[in-house]
């Protein structure tokens, strides 16, 4: 009995077609998979270099109110532009300052950076608290006693 699937001068032309088709989706697949992991790397890149600016600014303000003694003010619209994988990327700094109710010498700051990607703004935000060490305790606590 003679085999449907093979002939004695080679394979047949729909056993070509589908080895095609299988290698082709397997490849699309691959190529779907490296575009991928480099759009993930460019997010990563970004997100970094976001929190590497988070940190300086951060020390920035510190040590603006370390040396002045005075809180810092607000600033918006700031913007450091990027070159990161051989593209623009601008970060815009939004940093606004507040004070405390009831407590003095006790300043939040909220620093907010944004970027584009794509059609969308990714933004980190963090907040850190400014406090101003050198008030007096109050006249009838003792001196060891804790602040």
């Amino acid at each position: 009995m003679k085999s449907v699937f093979k002939s004695s001068r080679g394979y047949t032309f729909l056993e070509l077609m589908l080895t095609v088709s299988i290698l082709a989706i397997g490849v699309v697949g691959i190529y779907r998979i490296l575009l991928a992991s480099l759009d993930y790397q460019t997010q990563l890149s970004c997100r970094m270099y976001a929190l590497n600016l988070m940190e300086h600014e951060t020390a920035l303000l510190e040590n603006q109110y370390r040396a002045t003694g005075e809180f810092p003010q607000s600033e918006n619209g700031k913007v450091v532009d990027v070159v990161l994988d051989r593209r623009n990327v601008s970060f815009t700094f939004t940093i606004t300052t507040g004070f405390v109710g009831g407590i003095n010498g006790l300043m939040p700051v909220q620093i907010v950076i944004t970027w584009p990607d794509r059609n969308q703004i990714i933004s980190l935000k963090r907040e850190i608290y400014l406090a101003n060490l050198n008030i007096k305790s109050s006249p009838n606590a003792p001196d060891n006693a804790p602040l």
